[in-house]
């Protein structure tokens, strides 16, 4: 209507000046979630997006993992290509759901779901 056009991008690990520093601070959960993600230079990133935005897709990524992501979430942002889409979205599902079990299993129940725990904290009483 106004010819705007809005465009996501969800880069992995970008190589920069703040990944330094936050990995100084960073939990452990986010470092095992991150994995081998070796990261992008910002250079790498910006031809991403422009790839992207070149496309007309909504929802840009970067990698295997952010696909799949994008793609088993779903909801109501527009897709970038249908077929593409519809072909990952069984292979991202399972992913997700292998994934909760996973955590669920080595975790253990009160991380997945901590508002279910028995904490004698009055903070959390509203959620027993």
């Amino acid at each position: 209507m106004h010819g705007i056009q809005v465009h996501m991008y969800f880069p992995a690990t970008i190589l920069s000046p703040g990944l330094e520093e936050e990995n100084k601070s960073k939990p452990q959960l986010t470092k095992d979630i991150e994995g081998t993600d070796e990261g992008l230079t910002p250079e790498a990133c910006a031809q991403h997006l422009l790839r992207g935005v070149e496309r007309n897709e909504f929802s840009i990524t970067d990698g295997l993992v952010g696909l799949l992501l994008r793609v088993s979430s779903g909801g109501c942002a527009p897709g970038n290509n249908f077929l593409l889409d519809s072909i990952f979205m069984l292979p991202s599902r399972v992913c997700c759901f292998l994934n909760a079990i996973k955590s669920h299993i080595t975790v253990g129940s009160s991380r997945v779901a901590p508002f279910y725990s028995r904490s004698n904290d009055p903070t959390t009483s509203a959620f027993r």
